[in-house]
């Protein structure tokens, strides 16, 4: 069975934009804790995340090559640099999304199908790029995809059989499986 459909949930997304860190000094070489680009970072990647984040750059011999985010659930996420002149500007490519408004909702969609059984979406923050889509595992060998508007509106992909769940998870598939799902899509020339 599989359910395809936009669907009116929105979930918290979080957009990391670029954002002005701190002062252009980079180590703190009297004090042994982090930097101050590495304090300036974990705070307002933290308050925008919602908890505490640990940073970590490499500065050998004081120039910044790059830095890391720990996030909660202890993955890691690289951190892009930019040298503004006076301050240093930071980016993380693609989106960061909590996974638990996810999987709940995803629950919910497999509860109404009839076949209730429990979710996995991955670490607590997924990074998406655009245009992808995050993966949920479904307890009895079947798959979710969600795809995350800029919005947080999600459209939800359900695929309950484990086969026909794992064929669609292989991208060469995916990609001719969408143009059929597109090609009888209400409106379609093939309709």
């Amino acid at each position: 069975m599989c359910y395809i459909g936009p669907v009116g949930a929105r979930i918290r997304v979080l957009v990391l934009a670029v954002a002005a860190c701190g002062e252009r000094p980079v180590s703190d070489e009297a004090a042994p804790g982090p930097s101050a680009l590495e304090r300036a970072i974990a705070a307002d990647l933290g308050t925008r995340v919602g908890a505490p984040i640990y940073v970590r750059c490499v500065a050998p011999l004081g120039v910044v090559l790059a830095c890391d985010a720990v996030l909660p659930d202890r993955s890691v996420l690289p951190v892009a640099l930019h040298d503004a002149g006076s301050a240093w500007e930071w980016s993380i490519a693609g989106r960061l999304i909590a996974s638990a408004p996810i999987a709940a909702y995803v629950r919910d969609v497999v509860q109404d199908l009839g076949a209730a059984q429990t979710v996995t979406c991955g670490p607590a923050f997924l990074r998406l790029a655009a245009g992808e889509r995050a993966q949920c595992q479904l307890e009895r060998g079947g798959l979710a995809f969600v795809a995350v508007g800029s919005d947080g509106a999600l459209a939800v992909e359900v695929e309950l059989d484990p086969a026909a769940a794992a064929a669609r998870a292989e991208p060469a598939h995916a990609t001719e499986l969408d143009g059929m799902s597109r090609a009888l899509a209400p409106g379609s020339d093939a309709e």
